[in-house]
Formats: structure tokens, C-alpha cells, sequence
């Protein structure tokens, strides 16, 4: 018997990628959405229908990209509840890995750390 049969529901969360095409410059959408499944297996299949649904429900969105990215082993989702997370292994200072990963899209960051260079 497959033990993943038996697991309990949780929160599983997936990443799609979407080219945008009927914008210029070219624009690209990443979505992380959460699903509830009793195992991986069924999870993907939720997720993938729904990557595919949102690309059918909004004109111009070509999904690029789909991955099973995390399993939260959590029943229930709290404010502040962790759905993603990936660990990479770069030899690069902090600024670059945010322009290389990121591109320019990590004003945030940037943000925390003025705010920390004003409470020194």
C-alpha cells in the first residue's frame, strides 16, 4: 500500500509562470497558489488545472512554466503561514543575486535596508 494514500490533507503550493503577450515591453506573471490534497500526486493534478484554467481565463497569458514547489505539511494556514520556499546556492553578494534572480523587481529589499540604516 502506498503510504502517501494514508497521509493527511495539508496545503501543498505551486508556482506557474506565464509570457504575457499582449504587453510591451514583454511582461511575465510568476503565481503561487496554494491547493488542499492528501498527497503530492494530487496536488500536482489541482495545480496543474489550475495553472491551465487561469491561462485559458486570461487572454493573452501563455503558461511558460509549471512546478510542484511545496508541500506545507500544515492543516490549516495562519497569517504569516510559510506556502514557498527555495534554497539556492549562489557565490554572489546580495545585491547581484537579487538583479540576477530577481532582475529590478527587489525595491523591497532595498526598502528594509534603508529602514535599517536608520535605526543604527
Amino acid at each position: 500500500m502506498n503510504s502517501e494514500s494514508n497521509a493527511s490533507p495539508n496545503w501543498f503550493s505551486g508556482l506557474s509562470i506565464y509570457h504575457v503577450t499582449d504587453e510591451s515591453p514583454p511582461v511575465y506573471e510568476e503565481r503561487i497558489v496554494v491547493v488542499w490534497a492528501s498527497a503530492f500526486h494530487d496536488a500536482d493534478k489541482q495545480l496543474k488545472a489550475e495553472a491551465l484554467q487561469y491561462e485559458k481565463d486570461h487572454a493573452g497569458h501563455k503558461l511558460l512554466a509549471f512546478r510542484l514547489i511545496y508541500n506545507t505539511q500544515e492543516e490549516t494556514l495562519e497569517s504569516g503561514a510559510e506556502v514557498w520556499s527555495v534554497l539556492k546556492e549562489a557565490e554572489l553578494p546580495p545585491d547581484e543575486y537579487l538583479r540576477q534572480y530577481h532582475g529590478n523587481d527587489f525595491e523591497g529589499f532595498l526598502v528594509k535596508k534603508a529602514e535599517q540604516a536608520h535605526e543604527r
